[in-house]
């Protein structure tokens, strides 16, 4: 979108001496390059920058948060299109290019922005054939469904830590993911949707939600708990196992219960 704002505010500073240098000969001479005005190189550059990227805010299946920022705002996607919307998020990789398959044949291929990926696509089931970041892969092959005027969430691939991280195509492949947001900001977008009831999330997303939840109703029946006790159990979407105290297990319930109704 930044560049559909530079190419129409340039387009417009240029179009307006240009015209003047027409209709005005004294003007002209002053400013004449070869036989056009000085002006009509940078309004031909412009304009063409317009050009490629005027039809964005009208494009609809195969249009991607890189293309279009404000895409991920409830109230300039209509809850009555027949498109929907697919997203990830990606913590601590770089952007990445995505390809992506639909059961009704069609296939779109984008990338992500600011760790964000969103893209609109028909209401059918489809996959993600493959992520690349640079020229290594993270993992793939999620099936997703679109419903209409909806944004589905599939979770976020979350780089690991330590020495493999600095090696990409260990980091691709020890890549974990889970539901959980990237940051306060991003969660934000998630609360958007569900405020809106048109959020929905895979059945693996669900399934941990739930386990959540239960870890959730097994601490409030505890009286006094201290931090670090009584670990309990927390599955990551790839089914890494990790333990959590019932402190971090009451926070992080609070912060994502709003997805567990979708």
């Amino acid at each position: 979108m930044t560049t559909l704002y530079i190419g129409l505010i340039g387009t417009l500073v240029f179009l307006v001496p240009t015209i003047f240098s027409f209709l005005n000969k004294r003007f002209k001479m002053l400013i004449s390059f070869w036989k056009y005005p000085l002006f009509i190189v940078p309004l031909l550059v412009f304009a063409w920058m317009l050009s490629t990227k005027l039809y964005i805010p009208f494009k609809t299946n195969g249009c991607s948060y890189a293309e279009n920022e404000s895409l991920l705002q409830p109230e300039n996607f209509s809850a009555t299109k027949k498109s929907g919307i697919l997203m990830f998020y990606l913590d601590g990789f770089k952007d990445c290019r995505v390809s992506i398959s639909m059961k009704n044949g069609k296939k779109y291929e984008a990338s992500s922005l600011y760790s964000v990926f969103a893209l609109v696509l028909p209401a059918d089931s489809g996959q993600i054939n493959s992520i690349l970041v640079g020229k290594d892969s993270l993992p793939s092959g999620m099936t997703f469904t679109i419903q209409p005027g909806m944004l589905t969430y599939l979770g976020t691939i979350i780089a690991p830590t330590g020495v493999v991280m600095f090696i990409p195509s260990m980091a691709c492949n020890a890549a974990d993911m889970t539901f959980k947001a990237p940051t306060n900001v991003h969660r934000a977008i998630l609360k958007d949707w569900a405020n809106s009831n048109r959020l929905t999330v895979t059945p693996i997303i669900k399934e941990r939600l739930t386990q959540l939840q239960n870890n959730y109703q097994a601490t409030s029946q505890l009286v006094g708990i201290q931090f670090g006790y009584l670990p309990l159990i927390s599955t990551s979407l790839k089914g890494v196992v990790k333990q959590m105290t019932p402190v971090e297990v009451i926070k992080e319930y609070r912060e994502y219960e709003f997805m567990l109704k979708k």
